[in-house]
């Protein structure tokens, strides 16, 4: 397999993002989006797959789908070159549509990870997400009905959240693994330098530890009514209630259709297990 990405930068802002979010736009990959052409897309794929035996490629835009006839100009592509490659990207919930999710599927697209962050009306706002939670069910709905397996991403520690508005995320999580199947993932805000989050985190005096804490699965933030102890129980609560979910898993088992899933899902399951529990440890 490979990795690939035929764009740079986002037009969105959230605050958080080392991309969009950045308060100097000129660090970085930036503000402005730029990609290539479908063409040049293409011919790279093409060389990935003919030359080098490629089976499967995860597009690794930050944000896939932005420019939809580029998208369709892509797949056509893929499919009028008989290109026999399976593949993945990364897309927001509000730049897909029905006719796009149809060429992507016909093209080899198995899986769309996309990025919620939260439900809560008000940090949506703060973080200038731009979605909504109908918006996202209202995708993953047409992703699963166009034969695509998505995931949808959250994040636990955002400026305005509390315990009790996170406690909604959960739930809502929950529900969408439990009706779409699909893959549930939350991480822990991270204020980045450089990002407009960041500026907001130190001027409050709200940043704990040192840089070598500035990662994903550790609280380097603790609101006064959000504490870092807080925010890490509810990040473990979200993997044991909807994650390591028993009617989401058994309905996991029942999709799976190939030996690989099978063992990639083994691997998750300690994956999820090691962080959660504390108890394992990988094996070289």
């Amino acid at each position: 397999m490979a990795f690939i990405r035929t764009s740079r930068g986002c037009p969105f802002n959230c605050i958080f993002c080392m991309i969009g979010g950045q308060k100097n736009q000129l660090v970085g990959y930036g503000h402005q989006w730029r990609a290539y052409s479908a063409k040049r897309a293409l011919d790279e794929i093409k060389w990935l797959v003919t030359k080098l035996g490629v089976k499967e490629i995860v597009l690794f835009d930050p944000e896939f789908t932005i420019d939809k006839e580029r998208v369709i100009d892509i797949c056509r592509g893929i499919i009028n070159e008989k290109l026999d490659v399976i593949w993945t990207c990364q897309a927001r919930v509000d730049k897909v549509n029905q006719e796009m999710l149809a060429w992507m599927k016909k093209a080899g697209c198995y899986g769309i990870s996309y990025g919620l962050e939260t439900i809560t009306p008000n940090v949506l706002k703060i973080i200038k997400r731009g979605v909504n939670k109908e918006v996202a069910e209202s995708t993953i709905k047409n992703t699963i009905n166009a034969g695509i397996q998505c995931g949808i991403n959250f994040m636990v520690g955002l400026p305005g959240e509390t315990p009790q508005t996170f406690k909604e995320n959960i739930k809502f999580a929950k529900y969408l693994a439990r009706k779409y199947g699909v893959r549930p993932q939350c991480i822990i805000a991270t204020p980045y330098p450089g990002t407009v989050f960041r500026d907001i985190v130190e001027s409050n005096k709200w940043l704990i530890g040192d840089i070598d804490q500035l990662e994903q699965t550790t609280p380097s933030i603790s609101y006064p009514n959000f504490t870092a102890e807080q925010i890490e129980k509810l990040h473990k609560q979200f993997y044991k209630e909807v994650v390591l979910d028993p009617i989401r898993l058994i309905k996991r088992i029942f999709r799976i259709r190939h030996l690989n899933e099978f063992r990639n899902a083994l691997i998750y399951a300690k994956s999820f297990a090691t962080n959660i529990f504390g108890k394992m440890r990988y094996v070289r």
